[in-house]
């Protein structure tokens, strides 16, 4: 009798400590976890209390998926967003995940857009994106141009267009509870300042590789513009935009039209372009295009001027 009654308390903690495990692993396996998106770094994010209007920014989002263990993400969801007040998405226990994220100052104003869908960086394969505000949930679809700088920009694809481009990722996030995802955002755009002296005709023509043509139109004396880095599958700096600290060589090409049509070329000069840095190119001319100089000044105004370098034509 005493060995029955033994083994029925056994059997009955057993079931106990196995009804225990389930519900544990019922609340990390295959439980959903709503979890916020933030943003921190260097971009700003001002919002209204009172409303819920989205602004001009547009920031794309992509999450993937894996087993805890596995090596490979695999995508999960995505989603076009102009507001991120209640950026929230769904998260399944037992995973980790990956989110890829990038906003385009002003995105809705420069960013090509076909009644209200946006194309590059934001686009679907070949398909344009319409702004959800939601999450998609799909592992067929993928919006993987977000670490890529080519930008259709108005219906002109630049691999370093004329946008303000921010990129953040996070990995190996795992959901519970309470638990928010913040998403580090770096800006990956540099400015570029072109001034000119003795200038008294004709035009400037700027050409950066892959970049939107600037020009000086006399009697304008400069021109100034922010141009977001290239960083595309087949570029050297691949991901290089997760980093603090990087520049890009850049063959640059300057010449001058003079009121009657005459082309003078000015340079073709290599200037290193860094990140968050406006880079100052000041072109002195002279009648004699022989003694042309070109100064070059790399300059931060929220932490210190730069070197200078004086090139001779």
């Amino acid at each position: 009798m005493k060995k029955f009654l033994l083994f029925a308390m056994a059997l009955i903690a057993f079931a106990s400590c196995s009804k225990d495990d389930a519900i544990d692993n019922e609340s990390i396996d295959g439980k959903e976890y709503v979890v916020n998106l933030g943003f921190s770094g260097e971009i700003t994010i001002t919002q209204t209390p009172l409303t819920k209007a989205g602004t001009n920014d547009l920031y794309g989002v992509q999450v993937y998926s894996k087993k805890s263990g596995d090596s490979d993400y695999a995508p999960f969801a995505y989603g076009l967003f102009d507001n991120t007040t209640d950026m929230e998405v769904k998260l399944i226990g037992g995973y980790q995940y990956k989110f890829v994220a990038s906003m385009v100052e002003d995105g809705k104003n420069m960013i090509r857009n076909v009644g209200g869908n946006y194309s590059s960086p934001f686009r679907i394969g070949f398909d344009n994106t319409p702004i959800g505000n939601v999450f998609i949930y799909s592992s067929a679809k993928e919006m993987d141009d977000l670490d890529n700088g080519a930008t259709n920009v108005q219906g002109y694809t630049y691999e370093r267009p004329n946008v303000v481009r921010f990129y953040g990722e996070l990995s190996n996030f795992t959901p519970a509870e309470g638990k928010s995802a913040n998403i580090n955002m770096k800006k990956v755009s540099f400015g570029v300042k072109f001034k000119v002296n003795d200038f008294t005709e004709g035009k400037i023509i700027i050409q950066i590789p892959e970049a939107p043509e600037m020009s000086i139109s006399y009697p304008e004396t400069e021109t100034e513009d922010i141009l977001t880095f290239r960083n595309n599958i087949s570029s050297l700096y691949k991901d290089f935009w997760t980093d603090d600290n990087y520049q890009e060589n850049l063959e640059v090409h300057i010449a001058w039209t003079k009121a009657d049509g005459t082309v003078i070329p000015i340079s073709n000069q290599i200037i290193e372009f860094t990140r968050n840095k406006l880079t100052t190119v000041t072109i002195n001319l002279k009648e004699d295009s022989s003694n042309t100089d070109i100064n070059m000044d790399l300059e931060d105004e929220d932490i210190q001027p730069g070197d200078e370098v004086i090139v001779n034509r």
